[in-house]
């Protein structure tokens, strides 16, 4: 141990001192001269097409520098998600666009000498909609007669513009309908994972500048510098070359900034100008104009005989709001990840993701794990999981998972409760005279109750134990209990996680 350098000594953080002494760690600790401020404005309707916008009062207001709507800027069709190359995404959104689509949607841009001249000016541009019909609802939205939220003409990668679906995944390993003939039982049910946003305690914000060479430097909160460079460039008409992206420690990201939202408008502002430029988003454009967690509604229908899983059936509609960054790769997290949770020699997964005229959903913690882990999750929460609802099939269903990956713990509660009730329940576990194989531990015979009972045993409650010294001096937790009751002798798991999890069993 005394020849390694790093493990099992301490090591100083990289960014230890500038933390400690606040000097120049996130975006906003530097300061510009002539720094201009910029805010956006926002469409206030959920769709609709922009008849005539009218910045001129805002032009000529005092302070005001430079203010761009989609008549000033070029339209470059692009995706806002920072991913892989090609980009597996729609592109299907502009930098500033004739017409909106969900109520935070871009509408123009201004720079003033101060932000709270920056937001009048917003204020003072005179816009007229043309509002149309809004979809709101992702089951409807691919319903026929359903508002095209997507008909321009120069985007691509949408799935199908005329149904509002941005991509779709069906595949399929093996048979899952010969699977779900061959199941004892079948089990089905539907769940909704809701929109949950990132709130980052740092929110967006760029500061853009052209250097002493005059390359554009992009000083962003981002999780994805070099994706900001590739996706800028061509909107901004620059070669790549010419653009130098500074990421400084982020306060916060959880996924919401793998996307280029503001880093274009700034950088756009700056090459008009001439000037820095910095842009913030408040928390009130951090919920409305950022992005979310992609809601999805899971349908999960399983087959099950003796134990096993014969068939895993999973279907998903996902909602990507507006505009479909992440839709198609979010998705296909959702159903890789699930599905290969267990053993099943059937598998279907059939996933679309639908434009809504609601936030814009992209990446957040996980991409798409905790949609599809969340049938899991909910499926094991009920405490009857004998109750049996009618399947589409007429068969008997359950309206949980299968029930055989019950802890022993839980058949305890289990029998404890249904003892106290009228009702007879069959438990699916087997008798108490077949061995059985438990989670976490070797084989062992005996009821349920009693595994439970000696798992507990072996398990004092810290009201149990007494604190001691050891021969150092040092506080030592010891177990009170006599020897026999603290399972001496037995051989066990480590109580321990992680890495120490995967260490030999001992007495």
């Amino acid at each position: 141990m005394s020849d390694l350098k790093t493990v099992g000594r301490s090591e100083r953080r990289v960014d230890s001192v500038k933390l400690a002494t606040g000097r120049g760690t996130f975006v906003d600790d530097i300061e510009m001269p002539g720094m201009l401020h910029a805010r956006i404005l926002h469409s206030p309707h959920a769709h609709a097409r922009i008849t005539r916008i009218d910045a001129s009062q805002a032009r000529a207001m005092p302070g005001v520098v430079c203010v761009l709507t989609h008549e000033d800027v070029p339209r470059v069709p692009y995706t806002t998600a920072g991913q892989g190359w090609p980009e597996p995404s729609p592109y299907d959104a502009v930098m500033l666009d004739h017409k909106v689509r969900f109520v935070g949607d871009r509408v123009a841009v201004v720079a003033a000498d101060d932000p709270e001249l920056a937001q009048r000016a917003c204020e003072a541009i005179k816009v007229e909609y043309e509002v149309l019909p809004a979809i709101l609802d992702p089951e409807k939205a691919m319903a026929e007669g359903a508002p095209v939220i997507h008909d321009q003409a120069d985007a691509s990668g949408i799935k199908d513009p005329a149904r509002n679906l941005a991509a779709e995944i069906v595949a399929e390993v093996g048979s899952v309908e010969r699977g779900f003939e061959e199941a004892e039982r079948v089990f089905e049910a539907t769940y909704r994972v809701p929109y949950v946003q990132q709130s980052s305690i740092e929110p967006h914000i760029t500061i853009t500048w052209l250097d002493e060479d005059h390359r554009l430097v992009v000083r962003t909160s981002t999780q994805v510098p070099f994706h900001v460079r590739r996706i800028i460039a061509p909107l901004l008409g620059i070669p790549l070359r010419r653009i130098r992206v500074i990421k400084p420690r982020i306060g916060g990201g959880f996924g919401g900034k793998q996307e280029i939202l503001i880093e274009d408008l700034c950088g756009m502002l700056t090459l008009r100008t001439s000037r820095p430029i910095r842009l913030e988003y408040t928390r009130e454009e951090e919920l409305t104009a950022a992005r979310t967690r992609h809601p999805q509604i899971v349908t999960v229908k399983s087959g099950v005989r003796d134990g096993r899983l014969t068939a895993l059936e999973m279907r998903v509609l996902e909602n990507t709001g507006a505009y479909g960054t992440h839709a198609l790769t979010v998705m296909s997290v959702t159903g890789n990840r699930a599905l290969s949770l267990y053993r099943c020699p059937n598998l279907r997964y059939e996933a679309r993701a639908v434009y809504t005229n609601l936030a814009v959903a992209g990446a957040f913690r996980g991409y798409g794990c905790p949609q599809g882990f969340f049938w899991r999750a909910t499926s094991t929460r009920s405490r009857r999981p004998w109750a049996t609802i009618p399947s589409s099939s007429g068969r008997a269903t359950t309206s949980r998972r299968a029930t055989t990956s019950r802890s022993p713990r839980y058949w305890a509660r289990a029998r404890r409760d249904s003892s106290r009730s009228s009702a007879p329940v069959a438990s699916p576990r087997p008798s108490s005279s077949e061995p059985r194989r438990l989670v976490g531990r070797k084989s062992e015979g005996g009821t349920a109750p009693a595994v439970a009972r000696a798992s507990m045993a072996r398990k004092p409650s810290i009201s149990q134990c007494t604190v001691r010294r050891d021969s150092g001096g040092r506080r030592a937790r010891r177990d009170s209990l006599p020897t026999r009751a603290r399972g001496r002798g037995r051989r066990r798991r480590p109580r321990r996680t992680g890495y120490a999890a995967a260490s030999a069993w001992r007495s």
